[in-house]
């Protein structure tokens, strides 16, 4: 069984520039439950290399397998 966009518990997103912030909450609404979304924790700070704009790590719970 997959994960999808529902199954997620938190996601820790890091962002090298907050301007980029108002872009990264459209593109979560587009694909994220607006009634139940996962924890989020925004961080702005500098990646492994330069050109990265953004990380995201997720975790998510799936149903028990029967």
């Amino acid at each position: 069984m997959g994960a999808s966009f529902k199954d997620l518990v938190k996601t820790t997103t890091l962002v090298t520039d907050v301007r980029n912030v108002p872009a990264l909450r459209e593109i979560r609404a587009r694909h994220m439950s607006a009634e139940n979304p996962p924890a989020n924790t925004l961080i702005v700070a500098n990646l492994a290399r330069p050109e990265f704009l953004l990380e995201i790590e997720a975790v998510a719970v799936l149903p028990k397998a029967r």
